[in-house]
């Protein structure tokens, strides 16, 4: 239990550090690209966090193929 509870922790990090990766190249561009920019990506991980753990796997995957 506590190994899929690191798991998880794990992936989201990752994911959060993805996010944060994608503000920093977006705090280069104007204002108002970085806000509609910024929307997009806390309704994408709200999407995430709310989306039962095989839809996440499901979703994570469609993330790393692209």
């Amino acid at each position: 239990m506590q190994a899929e509870h690191a798991t998880k922790l794990s992936k989201e990090i990752s994911h959060l550090s993805d996010l944060i990766g994608e503000m920093e190249g977006k705090c280069q561009q104007p204002p108002s690209d970085l806000l509609q920019g910024l929307t997009h990506s806390v309704a994408l991980y709200v999407g995430f966090c709310t989306q039962d753990s095989d839809s996440q796997r499901r979703t994570a995957m469609l993330w790393t193929d692209s």
